[in-house]
C-alpha cells in the first residue's frame, strides 16, 4: 500500500494493465523526468506488482493485476464516501458486488435529469426492458404503455400490494409480466443498450436525485443478472 500511495505509481500500472510499456511510453504518458519515472518505476518492479519481460517492456503481473482491480473499486468507493454513507449500496444479495459494477457508470445528479435518463432509456429501447420500481411516474407509464404497443416486452417487478396502472392492464395481452416482491430493494430500469439504478437511503425511499447509468457491458451484465436474481423470487401477478 505504501509503495501505491504515489499517484504516479498508480498511473504507471494503470498504464501497464492496458499493454507491456516502455520507459518512454512511462515519459509521455506521465510527464515525468527520466529520473523520476525510472524510480517509481523501481519501486513498482521491487514489490512484484510490474516486472521486465523477455523484450525489455514493463508488464503487469498477475499480483498487480489484482491490485489495481481491488485499487479501481476503492477509487469508486472513496469517491462516493458520502453517498455510500447514506443508501444502502451494500445491502445487494451476496455475489453482486455494487462497487464493481458502478465503476463502469456515470453518476447523474438531480432529480429531472434522472427522470429524463429513466425516460430516454425506456424511449430508445427496441426489444425489452427491465425494471424493478417502487412508484410509478405517470410520464414512465405513459412511455412505456405506447412502447408496448409497438412490441416491446416489459418485465417489471413491484411492491406486493402495489397496483397496475389501468394503461398496463389494457396492454396484458402485448409484452408485459409483472411480478411481486416483499420489498423493493432499489429502482432499476434497464433495456437492451442501457442501464440505471437509484439506491434506497438507509432505512428510507428509493433516492431518485442520484441515479448511476452506463451502456458498458459490465453494468448490462450485472443488470441481468441482479434482475434475474429477484425475477426468480417474485410473486407472478395475473392482469
Amino acid at each position: 500500500m505504501f509503495e501505491l500511495s504515489h499517484p504516479a505509481r498508480i498511473g504507471i500500472l494503470r498504464l501497464a494493465a492496458t499493454k507491456p510499456v516502455r520507459h518512454r511510453d512511462v515519459l509521455l504518458a506521465s510527464g515525468l523526468a527520466p529520473s523520476e519515472a525510472t524510480r517509481h518505476i523501481q519501486r513498482l518492479t521491487g514489490c512484484n506488482v510490474l516486472e521486465k519481460n523477455r523484450d525489455g517492456l514493463f508488464e503487469i503481473t498477475n499480483f498487480g493485476k489484482v491490485i489495481i482491480d481491488r485499487w479501481n473499486t476503492f477509487d469508486i468507493i472513496s469517491s462516493n464516501s458520502q453517498y455510500i454513507g447514506r443508501h444502502d449500496v451494500a445491502s445487494l444479495p451476496f455475489g453482486f458486488d455494487p462497487f464493481r459494477a458502478l465503476m463502469a457508470c456515470e453518476k447523474i445528479e438531480g432529480t429531472m435529469e434522472v427522470v429524463n435518463t429513466i425516460l430516454r432509456i425506456n424511449e430508445k429501447s427496441k426489444q425489452a426492458v427491465n425494471c424493478i420500481l417502487d412508484e410509478f411516474n405517470d410520464s414512465l407509464v405513459a412511455v412505456q404503455a405506447e412502447k408496448l404497443r409497438y412490441g416491446l416486452q416489459i418485465n417489471m417487478m413491484l411492491p406486493g400490494r402495489k397496483k397496475v396502472p389501468t394503461e398496463y392492464m389494457d396492454n396484458r395481452l402485448l409484452g408485459i409480466r409483472v411480478k411481486a416482491l416483499g420489498s423493493i430493494p432499489f429502482f432499476l430500469i434497464a433495456s437492451e443498450a442501457e442501464a440505471l439504478i437509484c439506491f434506497r437511503t438507509t432505512g428510507g425511499k428509493v433516492d431518485y436525485s442520484v441515479a448511476f447509468c452506463s451502456s458498458e457491458p459490465e453494468l448490462l451484465e450485472w443488470s441481468d443478472a441482479v434482475f434475474g436474481y429477484y425475477w426468480q423470487r417474485g410473486r407472478d401477478v395475473v392482469l
